[in-house]
């Protein structure tokens, strides 16, 4: 599956992750999945978590707060209010292992 770039930028940090497969996003209407050649968009996000695929096969987890998610061309930025970085990534949504 292709790749795409997603940068996670808040008030103090910046990062770029250019290996992205799968992107999933607590969007303010609910959950949302991003793959690559996905149309433009704008989406307001709320508090929760943002989980990457990488093409590597790893799933990477950051808890955001409040922010936006833009989807162009060049890939994905996420403008958020704050970001920290999960150890235990959880699963996605409709995973087997993410429901109780």
């Amino acid at each position: 599956m292709p790749a795409f770039q997603a940068e996670i930028i808040t008030p103090d940090s910046a990062l770029s992750l250019p290996d992205v497969r799968v992107l999933h996003a607590p969007g303010a209407q609910g959950r949302f999945t991003i793959l690559y050649g996905h149309v433009p968009l704008v989406s307001s996000l709320q508090p929760g978590p943002l989980v990457l695929e990488l093409q590597s096969g790893r799933r990477r987890q950051w808890d955001v707060g409040p922010g936006t998610l833009t989807v162009d061309r060049e890939g994905v930025v996420i403008l958020v209010r704050s970001a920290t970085e999960s150890r235990e990534p959880a699963s996605p949504p409709g995973s087997p292992s993410s429901s109780p």
